[in-house]
C-alpha cells in the first residue's frame, strides 16, 4: 500500500480474510502503543516477521473481528508496528468494512 501497489480496500480485504497476530499481554489483553501520529492503537502483525520483542512478548492470534471486539473505544490499529511500513487503521472504516460481506 505504501508503494502504492494496493489501495485501503485491498488492505481492508487481505486482513479480513488472514489470521493476525496481536501483541497480548500474559493474561490475554492487548498491548496498546502509540501510531507514529500519537494515536492509541492495538499492535497487530501481519506475520511473525513482524514481531517486536521490545513492544509485547507475547503475540497471539486472531482475526480482525477478534481483534475490534476487544478494542477499547477511541482506539485504532497499528499493522507492523515499528516497521517502516506501519500502517494505521482507523477503527470505525474499519468495522463498517469488516461487517459487509467479503466482495467474491
Amino acid at each position: 500500500m505504501l508503494r502504492g501497489e494496493a489501495d485501503t480496500d485491498e488492505l481492508v480485504a487481505a486482513v479480513r480474510d488472514s489470521m493476525l497476530d496481536v501483541a497480548a499481554t500474559q493474561t490475554g489483553e492487548l498491548v496498546l502503543g502509540p501510531s507514529p501520529d500519537g494515536v492509541p492503537c492495538a499492535l497487530v502483525a501481519t506475520s511473525t516477521a513482524h514481531h517486536r520483542r521490545d513492544l509485547a512478548e507475547h503475540w497471539w492470534q486472531l482475526t480482525i473481528e477478534e481483534i475490534l471486539a476487544a478494542l477499547p473505544a477511541d482506539t485504532d490499529v497499528l499493522l507492523n508496528p515499528g516497521g517502516a511500513e506501519s500502517v494505521r487503521l482507523l477503527a470505525a472504516p474499519l468495522r463498517a468494512a469488516t461487517a459487509d460481506p467479503p466482495r467474491p
